[in-house]
């Protein structure tokens, strides 16, 4: 606590001069920055000067500090604490708080806390999350649950594939019990704190603890636990902290073999899954240039096969939605069986059914795999219609619609799958059969109504929608 007091002023310091600093940065860049060279050393030495001597004057205070109870810590901070509520909120509502703080400040409080308008990002990904968690607040949805589930549940059309909060989002995944975990290490880590901060290495283990509760602080309203550094470099934090303490003497007993065991389980799985991106790689080398052979298209499908039974986890393997986002992995399996069945149809027809039957697998593999995602159940809604299973088809595309509401284009979807079905039955003569598939195309109209009562933002059909729509009442009206 002491040293946390004693660093405010200096953390103050740099908050400031910093955004001076980085505000001169762009103008520098386009050459439009004639003297700021010159005032950004100024700003940089000062700021230097001024954080080291009111960080040498509070250290020698630091002797007194400790001697006080923490008892009077507490009320002092309650007091403080209570005090800066009252006085914020009394601020907030007249005025004054914007008037006092700097601009760049209100900005990022307006980002984060939705001051200006209730279309903020981050709070509607609170509240949607927290729907979310109304019907999986116990146990949990599983790994990945924002990012497989948000859709479903999105206020308006967004995309995001972190909660933009650690606490939230480890609800999300491991239900009660995790998010008592987190609670619980958050806890450990006050109570090592207080149990130690009198001690010879007191000031030490409270210096190893602020940067991991400013960490977790933070990772309240961002994701930045979501790197694979930050959690890495928190718990690194906390067992040098652990390290450092008052030990009593302990006697534990535990077989070397136990212990490379465990190693050898936790190691497996990262090592499987590096395997497995080596592969994807490679898959996608082999065909990333032009005058692509037949057979490189055939070994880059081998190649990747590989890199899913490696880590048969990654749904990106398989059947990826959108742009590539690395530049090594341009290709899915999905997308290189099409390249295969473009070539098997001018060369060896004989072949599509066996090509066709492993991409119906793949899909269904993904689709189990990820029963939350909307385009992999549209991947799936096409399998089914493409092996005459059209019932099947038809139920995909309606769990399409329901995982993802809030995206227009997936109204079109089923309209045009519904179609497809009418006009199927049509050619047939059985106009009897096509009216409920009909009426559901009709029914759209409704379904786009009731979720616009709900959505932040309206959703617009698209015309061709409206088209598919219309064509629909006419043919049930002839």
């Amino acid at each position: 606590m002491e040293v946390i007091l004693s660093s405010l002023p200096s953390m103050v310091i740099s908050l400031f001069s910093g955004r001076l600093l980085t505000a001169m940065i762009p103008l520098i860049m386009k050459n439009e920055g004639q003297g700021l060279i010159k005032k950004g050393w100024i700003i940089t030495i000062v700021s230097f000067i001024a954080a080291l001597v009111i960080s040498f004057v509070l250290i020698y205070a630091l002797p007194f500090l400790s001697k006080i109870s923490t008892k009077i810590y507490l009320i002092v901070a309650a007091f403080l604490g209570a005090v800066s509520l009252i006085g914020g909120i009394t601020a907030l509502k007249t005025g004054f708080l914007f008037k006092i703080l700097p601009k760049f400040l209100v900005e990022r409080f307006s980002q984060i806390g939705s001051i200006t308008g209730i279309t903020s990002g981050r709070n509607n990904f609170y509240r949607d999350g927290l729907n979310i968690l109304k019907e999986h607040w116990l146990l949990g949805a599983g790994g990945n649950a924002w990012n497989s589930m948000y859709r479903q549940y999105q206020s308006y059309f967004y995309g995001s594939s972190e909660a933009h909060s650690l606490p939230l989002q480890m609800w999300l995944e491991t239900g009660l019990l995790g998010i008592l975990v987190l609670i619980l290490l958050v806890v450990s880590l006050f109570i090592l704190y207080f149990k130690n901060r009198k001690s010879e290495s007191g000031i030490i283990i409270t210096l190893v603890l602020m940067p991991i509760l400013m960490l977790l602080a933070h990772s309240t309203l961002d994701f930045n636990f979501s790197y694979f550094s930050l959690p890495l470099m928190g718990f690194a934090l906390m067992g040098c902290a652990n390290g450092i303490k008052v030990k009593k003497d302990m006697e534990i007993s535990i077989k070397p073999w136990v212990g490379m065991l465990l190693g050898l389980v936790i190691v497996i799985f990262p090592v499987s899954w590096q395997i497995g991106r080596s592969y994807a790689v490679k898959a996608t080398k082999l065909v990333n240039h032009e005058n692509v052979t037949p057979q490189d298209v055939l070994d880059s499908i081998n190649i990747m096969e590989k890199a899913i039974a490696f880590n048969g986890w990654n749904v990106n393997y398989m059947i990826r939605e959108g742009e590539p986002v690395d530049s090594d992995l341009l290709y899915d399996l999905s997308e290189l069986y099409n390249e295969f069945y473009k070539i098997l149809e001018k060369n060896d027809s004989n072949q599509i059914l066996i090509l066709e039957t492993k991409q119906a697998a793949l899909v269904k593999r993904a689709y189990k795999l990820e029963p939350y995602n909307p385009f992999i159940a549209m991947n799936r809604a096409q399998s089914m219609f493409h092996s005459g299973n059209i019932e099947e088809g038809l139920l995909a595309v309606e769990k399409a619609l329901k995982l993802n509401p809030m995206y227009s284009p997936r109204y079109q979807e089923v309209a045009q799958a519904y179609l497809a079905v009418v006009q199927f039955y049509m050619e047939q003569g059985d106009e009897e059969s096509a009216k409920p598939y009909l009426e559901r195309i009709i029914k759209l109209e409704k379904d786009l109504k009731d979720t616009n009562s709900k959505a932040l933002v309206n959703i617009e059909m698209t015309e061709k929608t409206k088209e598919y729509i219309e064509e629909a009442k006419q043919l049930l009206n002839s």
